[in-house]
């Protein structure tokens, strides 16, 4: 499912949801039957001088308007070549796998006007679910640009920079500290990010 079906589910006030969670329970033996979830993914964006990217979400967003996290998105589900949820079951491909990982270049690309030429390999590096049960991948994806670079690039505006309001750049050594407000997911992405970066944590490339 799509951003638009997961408003109009996972975001409606908390007795309508309530409502569709009990209906769910009841007839399908699962709450959130009736529920978008739809999958998102968000990175940690490095930059080559070793600062992480975050913006700061812009009043036209329709959640955590103010808040910042890194540049995010949906895989997209056309671009894997996929109509509907039984061919998606049925046929379980590697353009589907390529598109859960190019998804959040493409997302970072549109979010920051980065080129994707300048963008690296994206890396898995954990998953997780927020509060209304919508499930994200978080990413590590790295860039060969430096910090300033990046800021000139998002200056000029990229197709999605109406999204966010203004650009943070953090050294990767004050991302377990950081005194701004951050989404759910992305303080998950932070968490799996310093992990990967203190251990022998598995994490995996397309």
């Amino acid at each position: 499912t799509g951003y638009k079906e997961y408003l109009g589910t996972n975001r409606l006030d908390v007795e309508t949801r309530r409502k569709l969670e009990v209906d769910g329970a009841q007839g399908h033996g699962d709450p959130s039957a009736h529920l978008s979830n739809a999958l998102g993914c968000e990175a940690v964006l490095v930059t080559a001088d070793s600062k992480v990217v975050l913006l700061q979400r812009s009043k036209a967003v329709a959640t955590h308007v103010g808040l910042f996290n890194g540049p995010s998105g949906h895989p997209e589900p056309s671009r894997a070549g996929i109509d509907d949820v039984n061919a998606a079951l049925a046929d379980a491909s590697s353009q589907i796998i390529h598109e859960l990982f190019d998804s959040i270049v493409q997302e970072t690309h549109e979010e920051t006007n980065i080129p994707r030429a300048e963008l690296g390999v994206p890396l898995l590096i954990g998953c997780m679910a927020d509060a209304t049960g919508k499930p994200d991948l978080l990413f590590r994806l790295d860039t060969s640009l430096n910090a300033s670079e990046v800021h000139d690039c998002y200056s000029r505006g990229g197709t999605e920079s109406w999204e966010s309001e203004r650009i943070l750049l953090l050294h990767v050594e004050e991302v377990d500290r950081v005194n701004h407000l951050l989404t759910s997911v992305t303080r998950a992405a932070m968490a799996c990010f310093s992990l990967c970066a203190t251990s022998k944590f598995a994490a995996c490339y397309p």
